[in-house]
């Protein structure tokens, strides 16, 4: 640029000066350099001066050069750096002058200046200690405030490991630290380490290390340490008085106690020494003096509990019993919290307990007492209500009480039980209701109205209580209606009772008695028989167990005798031509009925009237009803007869032409003891046996009766279609084997019987598989349909009893003959099991020989066919 020295004005400028400036050539010719400069410089001189000044000394010759701030177009200070020459000119005074912006260049010498003045207070003046390490992690210089704080650093720490001067359970955090920042130029780290002055005392220092080893100005790790000691404590303080007050408040009154995890040391409040039962200054102060006071049944729950809570920092929370010295056991309520140090790691645990023995015992009696309460209050046998104690509406009622009301649950809720009750009875019940204490059901019988059926007497017991703080009534009904009817029938039939209670007891055990006997004599008569022929005919001990199996034969007998005692169905099961014993039944009739009544008995309509079953028992069904019949028409009547073959059944009818059976008792009739007879007239039990007999032959009984129509009883049978039991064979076991040929499956698992049948068997030629479960057998037979020419299995196999065994069989498709053994008296063949024989216990190995010869020619003949 160019001033003209006369005017103070720009001549001439280039293209840079007014870019510079931010005007254009013709307004700044126009301006001097006051007008492009704040009217003050740095300096505090003012800019017109200023700038004659320097012009004047370029006029006189020199080139001064200096700073000057110039002023933008937005009033913005800009540095520039001026340098001004005379311009040869010989007409004018002009100035030639350079100007360059340096403001950047200033802006960044104020900064750094500012920052080393600020670094250096920093440093000089501050709590902080700044440390250079090197690479070795040895300390190379530590700034001054170190002396001042802690006081002075030996020398012998100097070029030595930095981690000498920390506290020994922080080295190594501290080494894993600055490894991690020297192995990263430039990186940094924050952490927290424990410092050890020269008089030994720890402070905590907060320290930020950066990497500036590859700084030339610098080469070294550089440390700022900030001592973080009291804040430390402080926050400690703050954390664990928070904690305290915060568990004392939840606890209310209950013991304190601290524990500082990694010295072990545990401190209890005098208040926790009571509560564990001992004196305060007796408690060890340790873990384990606290471990052994817990129950030794807790002690493995309660440890866990503490590991969790170390290792989760969750809240610690449990229950234990605890042993006192004096013998007495009390719950422990344990809470508490971990409190951890600066690396995270649990440095101590404070917290509550509080004895809930009483709490829990009563808790646990409560709960007890309502499960009862509610089991027995549904399960009552009774009908059982609460009541509203003013509008008398249930407020909870058992399914007894719905049963006996009538109606559905819902209904009952909504309306008052007075509404039930007959007008006769409301009166008594009004006055239980008012009056307080307890009625007796003793004392108080009414009568109620179901809204469904027939009204019912009931005894009543009531009690006012207080239920969650609202007055009811606890109200139990006994329906005795049908027990006051029988009171004075009952009496009378006590003996009777007694007695078959008696007789039903003993032939239940007769039967079980004849069942277990069976297994063993055919054990015993079994094994004589083979030893029987095991010796010659002239051996003096043949006679001898001739004698043993006559014995066997004659206990033989008594079983039979022990299961006709029992009167269990099946026991005698044979064919049986029902015609036969209806005609022969019907004979004794007409000797036996009063000439009053006239019998017809009539059998055309049965074309082979076979059941399997016992010939006697059903007789007996044809008297009792025949006797039932003579009782319901005392003044005479016709009685008659009839029986015939539908389908797969045989169908007795008798019809009496008496009054007939009300349609409500028709229900009731086979009960036993229940009679519509007179009193003396009848025990009740006829047709109650009667059905147990027809039940026990897999019939069923049907009564069709109306007053004044007389009445008919049905009596349906199934008829014998398939397979029955054969008589038992008197084949003599061979003296030599060779006379049955093939191979058998044998599923027994009485291992004296199974040995017994495959000694038998085999000694007749027959080659014998031997299983001992049912599921066993079945799994060899299908595995293997063509190995075996016949399955013999006993009924009553564990994994599969042999009925259901062949029924599966069956279903697969498999045909192979099957003999089921059993000792059971109530089995029999039925069409789950078809083409199938059976063979009962006792037995002898002649009736075991034969009853499988006969089978292996059925299959024989199967296969031709």
């Amino acid at each position: 640029m160019v001033l003209d020295s006369e005017t103070g004005r720009f001549v001439d400028a280039n293209a840079r000066a007014l870019r510079l400036f931010g005007l254009g050539r013709e307004r700044l010719l126009q301006q001097g350099p006051a007008q492009v400069s704040p009217t003050h410089q740095p300096d505090g001189r003012r800019s017109d001066d200023a700038a004659r000044e320097y012009v004047i000394q370029a006029l006189e010759g020199g080139s001064p050069r200096f700073e000057w701030t110039h002023q933008d177009q937005q009033g913005r200070p800009l540095p520039c750096e001026v340098r001004l020459v005379r311009f040869p000119d010989r007409e004018r005074s002009l100035v030639c002058g350079t100007i360059s912006d340096i403001s950047h260049h200033k802006a960044a010498e104020e900064e750094l200046s500012r920052r080393e003045r600020h670094f250096r207070r920093l440093i000089e003046q501050g709590w902080d200690v700044v440390c250079q390490i090197d690479a070795e992690l040895n300390l190379v210089e530590v700034s001054s405030p170190a002396s001042r704080l802690y006081g002075t650093i030996p020398e012998e720490t100097i070029g030595r490991s930095v981690l000498r001067t920390l506290h020994p359970d922080d080295r190594a955090s501290a080494r894993e630290q600055l490894e991690r920042v020297r192995a990263t130029p430039a990186s940094s780290s924050l952490f927290t380490v424990r410092l050890i002055d020269g008089q030994g005392a720890s402070h905590w220092m907060e320290v930020v290390a950066t990497n500036l080893l590859d700084d030339p100005d610098v080469t070294a790790i550089v440390a700022n340490c900030r001592d973080v000691t009291e804040r430390r404590r402080a926050e400690l303080e703050v954390e664990a008085g928070r904690t305290r007050l915060q568990l004392a408040m939840d606890g209310g009154g209950v013991g304190l106690w601290e524990w500082w995890v990694k010295t072990g040391e545990v401190t209890w409040s005098e208040q926790t020494a009571r509560i564990f039962g001992i004196a305060p200054g007796d408690f060890g102060g340790t873990v384990e003096h606290y471990r052994a006071l817990i129950h030794p049944d807790d002690r493995g729950a309660t440890g866990h509990d503490i590991e969790t809570a170390l290792h989760t920092n969750e809240p610690y929370e449990t229950e234990h019993r605890i042993l006192r010295s004096d013998g007495s056991l009390r719950w422990i309520e344990a809470r508490g919290r971990v409190l951890s140090d600066a690396t995270g790691q649990p440095e101590r645990m404070i917290g509550t307990a509080r004895d809930v023995t009483e709490a829990r015992l009563a808790e646990e009696r409560l709960l007890a007492a309502e499960a009862l309460y509610r089991t027995l209050f549904e399960e009552l046998p009774d009908a059982a209500l609460v009541l509203d104690a003013r509008t008398l509406v249930p407020i909870r009622l058992n399914s007894r009480a719905v049963e006996l009301l009538g109606g559905d649950r819902e209904q009952l809720l909504r309306e008052s039980l007075l509404d039930l009750i007959a007008e006769g009875s409301k009166m008594a019940f009004a006055g239980a209701c008012a009056a307080r204490g307890l009625t007796s059901a003793e004392d108080s019988q009414l009568e109620i109205e179901p809204r469904s059926g027939p009204r019912r007497r009931v005894r009543m017991s009531l009690e006012h209580i207080l239920l969650e703080g609202r007055e009811v009534l606890h109200v139990v009904l006994r329906d005795v209606t049908a027990q006051l009817a029988a009171e004075a029938e009952l009496r009378d039939r006590k003996e009777q009772l007694w007695h078959a209670q008696r007789m039903d007891a003993i032939g239940r055990l007769a039967s079980g008695v004849a069942h277990d006997f069976n297994n063993l004599l055919t054990i015993i008569s079994g094994y004589t028989e083979l030893a029987r022929l095991a010796i010659d005919e002239q051996d003096p001990a043949r006679e001898a167990l001739d004698t043993v199996l006559e014995a066997a034969r004659d206990a033989e007998g008594v079983a039979k005798a022990l299961l006709t005692f029992s009167r269990l169905p099946g026991s005698e099961a044979t064919p049986v031509d029902l015609t036969e014993v209806v005609e022969r039944t019907g004979r004794l009739l007409h000797r036996t009925l009063p000439a009053s009544i006239a019998i017809e008995v009539d059998t055309s309509a049965a074309v082979d009237a076979r059941v399997l079953g016992n010939a006697d028992q059903l007789g007996q069904v044809l008297m009792n009803l025949a006797i039932n019949a003579r009782d319901a028409m005392p003044d005479g009547g016709e009685l008659r007869c009839t029986l015939e073959t539908l389908d797969d059944e045989v169908v007795l009818r008798i019809h009496d032409d008496g009054p007939g059976i009300a349609p409500e008792l028709h229900a009731r009739i086979f009960e036993p003891y229940f009679t519509t007879k007179p009193r003396g007239k009848g025990t009740g039990l006829g047709l109650s046996i009667l059905h147990g007999i027809v039940s026990g032959h897999g019939g069923r009984v049907e009564v069709e009766s109306e007053p004044g129509q007389g009445t008919t009883f049905s009596v349906w049978l199934p008829r014998l279609v398939g397979p029955h039991p054969r008589s038992k064979s008197n084949v003599k076991l061979p003296r030599t084997g060779g006379v049955l040929h093939g191979r058998v499956l044998l599923a027994e698992d009485n291992r004296r019987l199974s040995e017994l049948a495959q000694r038998t068997l085999r000694e007749c030629g027959l080659e014998v598989d031997a299983v001992q479960a049912g599921d066993r057998a079945l799994a060899e037979v299908l595995a293997a349909p063509d190995r075996f020419d016949a399955l013999i299995l006993d009924h009553d196999l564990p994994g599969m009893v042999g009925a259901d065994c062949v029924a599966s069989l069956r279903a697969a498709g498999q045909q192979l003959p099957v003999l089921i053994i059993t000792g059971a008296p109530e089995f029999e063949l039925d069409e789950r099991i078809p083409a199938a024989a059976l063979l009962r216990k006792p037995f002898q190995p002649g009736d075991l020989v034969a009853a499988v010869a006969a089978l292996l020619e059925r299959g024989a003949t199967s296969e031709s066919d």
